[in-house]
């Protein structure tokens, strides 16, 4: 399956880039590692068109979900560190 012209059609490059990298541990074989890539490109989409959102129209809802996810992002941060020590 050749998924160049989709590639082609991604306009965030930081997402572009991701997602050649799905695809080639697809192409390759690596279902496992394409899926949990493709899992982190959604994401890395998602929050993206969230700061999108967020910047260039002042959207609240999408501030919001921002702060969220920081939060909870800090949250499993410290709650990593304090495993560690």
């Amino acid at each position: 399956m050749d998924f160049s012209e989709q590639l082609d059609q991604i306009d965030s490059p930081k997402t572009r880039l991701a997602m050649q990298e799905v695809t080639s541990s697809y192409q390759n074989g690596n279902y496992r590692s394409a899926t949990n890539a493709l899992y982190s490109t959604v994401i890395l989409d998602l929050v993206e068109k969230l700061q999108t959102l967020s910047s260039m129209y002042d959207d609240h809802k999408a501030k919001k979900l921002l702060d969220s996810a920081k939060r909870a992002k800090l949250r499993m941060l410290l709650m990593l560190a304090g495993k560690m020590i």
